[in-house]
């Protein structure tokens, strides 16, 4: 309990340290000297109204998160003696493996919303700046997802060293089926930046809901047969990302479409 305590301490402490760490370079003269050049200070109004389209898309995984952890175990409950921890194995253990190349992926979407804000103001072409941003991230994550897949055994023996004999089993055979959720939820983070960046991050909120709904229910369909167990919870998922990515990406395409001829226009 104690390291458990220490270590939510140390999580605190160190987003407060950024958090200070951004406030003193926002208000450096340089900074201030930028903002004033761009024509002063942003709207409040358009500020609330990104930030909360933004903050209801960032908090949708957790609360789906939430519901799994209360849904899962009872239906896996029905027919294996130990549901938590093999719910367990899912959430804490292939879902952090694949976690990994998806923050390393976190930095092009951060990169590509300046890109592509730039390109939606200036009228030039957005859907070069989008595919860009998703080849970099496809070309990071792509050799990912096949390394999970052909070493996910000696994977899961680094990460995770006291799993032994079925538990590791399941994890390793887990993290195969869960492996493509590394290049499709990076996708879905550099394409929901996208749309963020030409001003539209209720979309990438609205996709997130209705992948979740998706998941929702197809767990709760597969999870009733003994068979599919708790791998079809990863196969829940990964149809979650699938859905996010496509409605992401087509209203990426929707979205540019407009931005671009609006640009033209403005330059006619």
């Amino acid at each position: 309990q104690k390291a458990v305590v220490f270590l939510l301490l140390s999580v605190t402490i160190s987003e407060l340290i950024a958090l200070i760490l951004m406030i003193l370079l926002s208000k450096t003269k340089k900074n201030r000297e930028k903002t004033k050049k761009q024509g002063g200070r942003v709207a409040t109004s358009a500020i609330l109204r990104l930030s909360i389209s933004v903050t209801l898309s960032a908090m949708l995984l957790p609360l789906s998160s939430l519901l799994d952890s209360v849904l899962v175990p009872r239906l896996l409950g029905a027919y294996s003696a130990d549901p938590i921890a093999l719910f367990g194995l899912f959430s804490g253990g292939a879902v952090t493996i694949i976690g990994l190349p998806v923050s390393v992926c976190y930095g092009i979407a951060a990169a590509s919303v300046p890109s592509v804000t730039l390109a939606a103001t200036q009228g030039k072409s957005v859907r070069k700046r989008i595919f860009f941003a998703l080849l970099i991230t496809t070309l990071v994550s792509a050799p990912c997802v096949v390394g999970l897949y052909y070493f996910a055994e000696p994977a899961v023996k680094i990460v995770y060293r006291s799993l032994q004999g079925e538990e590791l089993s399941t994890l390793v055979r887990l993290v195969k089926i869960f492996s493509i959720s590394a290049f499709l939820l990076s996708g879905v983070q550099t394409l929901s930046a996208c749309l963020t960046a030409q001003g539209k991050p209720s979309r990438a909120a609205i996709s997130m809901l209705l992948a979740v709904i998706v998941k929702t229910v197809t767990y709760l369909y597969l999870l009733k047969s003994p068979q599919n167990s708790v791998f079809g919870m990863a196969h829940a998922t990964n149809l979650c990302y699938l859905v996010a990515f496509l409605l992401d990406l087509l209203y990426n395409l929707r979205v540019s479409k407009r931005k671009t001829a609006k640009g033209e226009q403005g330059a006619i």
